[in-house]
């Protein structure tokens, strides 16, 4: 069966303009709900090191304009990672993140250097984790 639906032409702009409306409020609402799914999902270890890197660019050090966590950035903030056990539940929460598509690594040939960051996906659960934080511009 095949449903035709006719309209005015004066009505055209405005049905459009009202599917369009409803589609960004549906995806709106289901990027919501991904996101608090993955949110609930993630270890107690993996929303530290969350809250870790969205502190640090809540603090950046004046040296760094895109800071990045890592070891020493994370276990000066959380008493959990300053072990040799809590530097191998770092690890393990950054490789969860990783997994999850949160956190990606930028490696610098020249400087032989790295550091750790979240994605688009990564700073839509770190906003998510009060208080909120946009992600910074750059």
């Amino acid at each position: 069966m095949t449903l035709v639906n006719r309209f005015r032409e004066e009505e055209i702009a405005d049905k459009i303009a009202d599917c369009l409306v409803g589609a960004a409020k549906a995806f709106e609402s289901e990027s919501a709900r991904y996101v608090q799914f993955v949110t609930s999902q993630l270890t107690p270890d993996a929303t530290t090191a969350l809250r870790i890197y969205k502190e640090l660019w809540q603090n950046p050090n004046t040296q760094k304009q895109n800071p990045s966590i890592w070891e020493n950035s994370a276990a000066e903030r959380s008493e959990r990672f300053r072990s040799s056990t809590g530097t191998i539940a770092f690890h393990n929460a950054v490789r969860e993140l990783g997994q999850r598509r949160l956190f990606w690594t930028h490696f610098v040939s020249k400087t032989n250097s790295y550091g750790i960051h979240a994605t688009k996906l990564g700073w839509r659960v770190i906003e998510s984790l009060g208080p909120p934080m946009r992600q910074p511009k750059h």
